[in-house]
C-alpha cells in the first residue's frame, strides 16, 4: 500500500512522520502542556496538573513522569532548577524549543483526529 502524504502549506505533513497511530507521544504532550501553562512546576504538580486536564483519566505514575521529564530536558524541551529551600524540591520549565516542539505535537494531534479518526467514526456511523 503506498504511503498517502498530505500536504500542508506546501509541506509534508507531520503524519508521514509517524508509521501507526499508537507512536503519538501523549505523555510528552501533556506534561509540555502543563509546564506551559503552569511553569515552574514540581513533578508532584505536574501529576496533579495532567489528572485535572484529563478529568482523572491519565493518572501518571512517578515512574512514568520522572523518566520522561529527563528525557525532555535531555532533548533541550524543559529545563529544570533545584530549590534552595529545606525540601529540595526540582521546578521544571519548558524552554522555547519545547514550545516549538509541543506545537508541532498539538499539529501532529489535530492531523491525527482530522485524517485518521474522524473518517472512523464516519465510516461506522454510516
Amino acid at each position: 500500500m503506498k504511503k498517502k502524504h498530505i500536504e500542508k502549506d506546501g509541506q509534508k505533513s507531520l503524519l508521514s512522520k509517524f508509521k501507526t497511530i499508537e507512536s503519538l507521544p501523549i505523555t510528552r504532550t501533556l506534561i509540555l502542556i502543563c509546564l506551559q501553562k503552569k511553569p515552574n512546576s514540581s513533578g508532584y504538580s505536574l501529576i496533579k496538573s495532567i489528572r485535572s486536564l484529563t478529568n482523572d483519566l491519565v493518572k501518571l505514575k512517578s515512574g512514568t513522569l520522572y523518566p520522561e521529564l529527563r528525557k525532555l530536558e535531555k532533548e533541550g524541551l524543559v529545563i529544570s532548577v533545584l530549590t534552595e529551600d529545606k525540601r529540595k524540591t526540582r521546578l521544571y520549565q519548558i524552554t522555547e524549543e519545547g514550545k516549538k516542539k509541543l506545537e508541532e505535537l498539538i499539529n501532529l494531534i489535530e492531523l491525527r483526529i482530522s485524517n485518521i479518526l474522524q473518517p472512523i467514526i464516519n465510516a461506522y456511523r454510516k
